[in-house]
């Protein structure tokens, strides 16, 4: 059976801001680009954070924030990321222990590119039992309530 490794099925197309763009900036890539997430580079383009829509709707719409603020102020950071010579099986224990659901791809301090929980499902990479099962609670299967009618 080949290996998978994270550079097979990482997308290279990752949108990404400094750290003094403001929350508008990110939520109007975000909505016109239909993305979950970007990453926060620094002047050296190191990976310092990363904005994913679960950060916008805890930090911002629930606590009121102005839009024009600095995307510093909500992002998620010190940030983990991967190598892309990482087996994909190991990206999913990372989120599963992290409960995250994405996970910027690095090397030599260069961002290349995202892996997220939807690209390896995706990619059908057969998961241990373990990481099922703990993926399994994490984003519980909803079975669809019965409508009158």
């Amino acid at each position: 059976m080949r290996r998978i490794l994270v550079k097979h099925i990482m997308r290279k197309n990752v949108f990404v801001f400094s750290k003094d763009a403001s929350i508008k900036d990110v939520l109007d890539a975000m909505i016109e680009n239909n993305i979950g997430s970007v990453v926060i580079l620094d002047k050296n383009e190191k990976v310092i954070g990363i904005v994913t829509e679960r950060d916008l709707v805890t930090k911002v719409l629930t606590k009121g924030l102005e839009l024009d603020i600095p995307i510093k102020e909500i992002m998620s950071s010190p940030v983990i990321t991967i190598p892309p010579n990482e087996k994909v099986e190991k990206a999913a224990e990372i989120m599963t222990e992290n409960k995250i659901k994405k996970l910027p791809v690095v090397e030599n301090n260069k961002l290349l590119g995202i892996i997220t929980l939807t690209d390896i499902v995706a990619s059908g990479v057969k998961l241990e039992e373990e990481v099922l099962k703990e993926l399994s609670n994490w984003f519980p299967v909803r079975k669809p309530s019965k409508v009158a009618g």
